[in-house]
This record gives structure tokens, sequence and C-alpha cells, in this order.
């Protein structure tokens, strides 16, 4: 998901369809607040385990979410793993 968030709005994350999903937050350009101790701005990203964390736009920040299932079965036998021969 990737998402224009305009400064001082909120964004939940979106509900996982299992419960063995990890998120990744990555700012592309922006400034964003994690909970009461986070910030990450451009080029900064963080993951998100287990837990619904308030996320707000300190300024209009471009962001994507990326979604990933820790426990699902994985192919390491091509290219893009490094995997040539």
């Amino acid at each position: 998901m990737d998402l224009n968030l305009e400064a001082g709005n909120f964004i939940d994350l979106p509900d996982a369809p299992t419960d063995d999903i990890s998120y990744l937050l990555y700012v592309f350009d922006g400034q964003l607040q994690v909970n009461d101790d986070v910030q990450i701005t451009t080029g900064k990203s963080v993951m998100i385990d287990g837990e619904s964390p308030l996320i707000q736009a300190l300024e209009t920040s471009d962001v994507i979410f990326f979604m990933t299932q820790k426990n699902a079965d994985y192919f390491d036998g091509g290219m893009y793993s490094g995997n040539l021969h």
C-alpha cells in the first residue's frame, strides 16, 4: 500500500489476513511519528510486528507499507535471491 499522508493526519495499518504478519513502513519523503517514541524520516523504515501503532505525519509524507507473512513458504533458487547456479 502506498500513500501520500498530509501533515497532521493519522493512518491505521491495514487488517492482517493472518496472525503471523509483519509490516515494513518506509518513508520515501517526509517525516512520521510512530507512537510516542519513534520518528522516521526520508529514506528510513520501521518494522512493525504484533502491534497497532499510532502513526502520524509530522509533515506531508510519501509512504509505502509492505506486508509479509513470517511463516510462509518461499523459493530461494531464483536469480533474485542471488542463487544463479
